[in-house]
């Protein structure tokens, strides 16, 4: 899938929809421009929004949902599909051109030829803006706040700590060791144990 993002809509029409005659019709009053502009699941609002219906009405057991993107999505040739993309810090202008150009951004040419793109705003009464505007009203408004109401929980027994305090030999106890000690017998609380929830962060997969 990677290859398609890449290359051109010649390409994708002839091994993605060449092989079975009823693809290839589908796509037969497309032209190579077309078809290389075709949303994939992840990028069209239709599809995801679909899903999501789909989902949250679905009962009895859980939805996954695979929402397949393209790195670097509208970025153009230099960017799109590519996995230098992570490492690539600047557009071009003519890059910049063709961002504008696939997302029908009103921007024009000397605007961006003058130096520093432009930032695009909708305007005030736009669809787009009065939505944000009422998300964030719905929300409670625009600064985040938290409201607390936690109730006090029953602390753990004095004997919970008491292997972390005992130290490990003639020495102070490593603050690692110490930590993992305390944290096993939190656990095992019967009050506070259950509080505890595993997050399995990025590092599982550098880490083993």
């Amino acid at each position: 899938f990677q290859t398609y993002a890449t290359e051109t809509g010649a390409y994708i029409r002839e091994h993605f929809f060449g092989d079975d005659p009823r693809l290839r019709d589908m796509v037969k009053d497309m032209t190579d421009q077309q078809i290389l502009h075709l949303g994939r699941g992840g990028h069209d609002h239709r599809k995801v929004y679909a899903a999501y219906a789909a989902a949250k009405a679905h009962k009895g057991q859980p939805t996954v949902i695979l929402a397949q993107t393209v790195k670097g999505w509208t970025l153009g040739p230099n960017f799109e599909g590519r996995n230098a993309t992570h490492q690539m810090k600047k557009l071009t202008v003519e890059d910049l051109k063709r961002f504008r150009d696939r997302l029908h951004i009103p921007i024009t040419d000397k605007q961006l030829d003058e130096g520093y793109p432009p930032y695009y705003h909708p305007g005030r009464d736009s669809e787009e803006i009065q939505y944000m505007h009422d998300r964030r009203n719905s929300l409670g408004g625009y600064v985040p706040t938290r409201v607390v109401r936690a109730k006090p929980l029953p602390q753990p027994e004095e004997k919970t700590y008491a292997a972390a305090k005992k130290g490990s030999g003639s020495q102070s106890i490593a603050t690692t060791m110490a930590f993992v000690r305390i944290l096993k017998d939190l656990m095992r609380d019967k009050e506070i144990g259950k509080r505890f929830v595993l997050i399995a962060p990025d590092e599982y997969r550098t880490f083993g």
